[in-house]
């Protein structure tokens, strides 16, 4: 999460969404910069910190950063990024399995064989990543951020974000997965266990099944 008093904005990192492609840029006008020789270690570790003037992880939800700065929250331009399920949980499972992730959730996925074992032994069973929907989304199932870009239209996105804040800023591409597995196809078991288990996602962000 990074935040500016001075540009108005909350950024809702939602994680391999792009997001520290949108940090980056994002950083220099933010209140304060994640000390990365700290947070490094730290992500390893499993625990996604930010060491600075607030007290959440890198990838709060908005419901998390709305109950920390109250009233406040709704005089920011809060935004974040869509992306496809299928694409996420591709990228998901290829930043666990070919990373330096040290935390012992990590190194049970690293013995997966395959995105389909992952997806199948794993995924919401003893690995439990959040819902897009969840990041931007109240209890209520009411959208709590002012605008959700897509990573598939993120030219677009970021250019009407740098238009809304008056800043420049561009698309890099950075912290991409290490491997690419797509080369294994999913299967019907594992299309069914990602429609059920992402179906906010798909819904809300007018995604579409296979």
């Amino acid at each position: 999460m990074l935040r500016s008093t001075k540009y108005k904005f909350i950024f809702v990192h939602v994680p391999k969404n792009a997001g520290s492609s949108v940090s980056e840029q994002l950083i220099p006008y933010s209140d304060y910069r994640p000390i990365k020789l700290i947070t490094t270690p730290l992500r390893k570790l499993g625990f996604p910190v930010n060491v600075g003037a607030e007290p959440l992880s890198a990838h709060s939800t908005a419901s998390e950063i709305r109950d920390l700065f109250g009233h406040s929250y709704s005089k920011y331009f809060s935004f974040g990024f869509s992306r496809n399920p299928y694409d996420r949980i591709y990228s998901l499972y290829s930043y666990v399995r070919y990373s330096k992730v040290r935390n012992p959730e990590g190194f049970k996925i690293k013995t997966c064989t395959g995105i389909n074992d992952y997806i199948n032994n794993f995924l919401g069973i003893k690995h439990s990543p959040k819902s897009q929907f969840e990041f931007f989304y109240d209890q209520d199932r009411h959208r709590i951020v002012s605008f959700v870009g897509s990573v598939e239209s993120m030219d677009e996105s970021v250019e009407y974000i740098s238009d809304k804040l008056n800043l420049p800023l561009k698309l890099n591409h950075l912290n991409k997965s290490f491997k690419n597995p797509r080369n294994e196809p999913l299967t019907s078991e594992s299309i069914i266990k990602i429609n059920n288990y992402f179906k906010d996602d798909f819904d809300a962000f007018n995604y579409e099944r296979l």
